[in-house]
């Protein structure tokens, strides 16, 4: 994994700075397009990947692309979890206990269900004003994203670090949209039958 996928130094773009600043269901509608986008450039590129998402074949193009420095961190992110799948759990049991790096790579994994990829944007963002308090700016200048723009975009807008609630994770209402969606799905079975 290392080989394939080596610590780069990368500069943290605004649009990813902005991702910490926004609700989660802003953020969460932002990372379903860049992981889209993502998959169509790696498919460019030659890669190849299942109807889940998977990468099942990728190309020295691709990996060359995925490397370079300019390359955006969330790109990157997705095409980490999309290859080593096997290794990515959306386990809500797992989903706490992971770094907020790792978390962000589950919220891009498209075959995730939505519950719990919006989950892990949840406790990504709850994690990160106590991280800001027991880092230096300095510290987590250095540290893998999102930590290493967390100071950016807390002098951007601080309210979503300061006030939790702000980050609207509107919980009962995803559990209420799964729901009607589940019950509409089988009233289409239903009427298939």
């Amino acid at each position: 994994m290392k080989f394939n996928y080596p610590e780069v130094k990368r500069h943290t773009l605004d649009d990813e700075i902005m991702l910490l600043c926004v609700q989660i269901s802003i953020m969460f509608s932002k990372l379903n397009e860049i992981a889209t986008e993502a998959e169509r450039n790696l498919t460019v590129l030659g890669v190849q990947f299942d109807t889940e998402h998977r990468i099942v074949n990728m190309s020295p193009e691709a990996r060359q692309y995925l490397q370079a420095s300019k390359t955006p961190i969330l790109n990157v992110y997705f095409a980490f979890g999309a290859e080593y799948s096997e290794y990515i759990t959306d386990d809500m049991d797992v989903l706490p206990k992971l770094s907020v790096a790792h978390q962000l790579v589950i919220a891009l994994q498209p075959r995730f269900p939505e519950f719990n990829r919006r989950k892990a944007l949840t406790w990504l963002r709850r994690e990160l004003p106590q991280i800001r308090t027991n880092y230096t700016p300095a510290e987590r200048k250095i540290m893998p994203f999102p930590i290493n723009a967390i100071e950016k975009a807390y002098l951007r807008d601080s309210k979503y670090f300061v006030c939790l609630s702000e980050i609207n994770t509107d919980s009962e209402g995803d559990r209420k949209r799964m729901a009607e969606a589940k019950e509409k799905q089988l009233l289409e079975k239903m009427k298939m039958c």
